[in-house]
């Protein structure tokens, strides 16, 4: 009797999983290079990364939407349906080279320069899946005004929370460094 009790509550409690809609894309940037001692003059010259006067030879820029519709009832309104979207976008190289010393090196270094990248990816998906968690998790408030003014400002909060995630991730890594992703350790 109780496994039927317990499969009924089961059956008909909502399972509320957070689960936010993540889109990909990558642009590529050409590298031209002949040999191995201009390999990193050439990264450097056709990256169109830079920040602060400095070069970089790959990026992740994300961005994270959000959408909730409420219901209303005579005295609540409650969130009923939540869509968070988050949109990554990496930057990478692309090797255009003949040479097999260039492909030597450029194998291991940009490898380990996708999976920095990467992280921040990972980053991003992870506080994307803290929205979706957050949004379904709100309580009722009094009216849709409130309801959705608090959403968002919890929902911006977060997104407050991964850009400090992502430049603490540079720091502790110093921009991939600590990771290999410096491409003059390769050389």
């Amino acid at each position: 009797m109780r496994l039927i009790i317990l499969s009924l509550i089961f059956l008909f409690t909502p399972i509320v999983i957070a689960e936010p809609i993540i889109e990909q894309d990558t642009t590529y940037y050409k590298v031209k290079v002949s040999s191995k001692e201009k390999l990193l003059e050439s990264v450097n010259h056709a990256s169109p990364i830079r920040e602060n006067g400095k070069v970089f030879h790959g990026y992740t820029r994300f961005d994270i939407r959000w959408r909730f519709n409420w219901e209303k009832t005579a005295k609540r309104c409650r969130l009923v349906r939540v869509k968070t979207i988050l949109q990554l976008k990496y930057t990478m190289p692309e090797l255009d080279s003949d040479s097999q010393q260039v492909n030597t090196v450029w194998a291991p270094w940009y490898s380990k320069l996708l999976l920095h990248e990467q992280g921040h990816g990972e980053l991003a998906i992870t506080f994307a899946s803290k929205i979706e968690d957050a949004l379904k998790s709100m309580r009722p408030q009094r009216d849709c005004k409130t309801l959705s003014d608090d959403a968002n400002t919890v929902a911006y909060k977060i997104v407050e929370q991964l850009n400090k995630a992502s430049a603490a991730y540079d720091v502790k890594t110093n921009h991939g460094e600590t990771q290999g992703a410096w491409l003059h350790s390769h050389l």
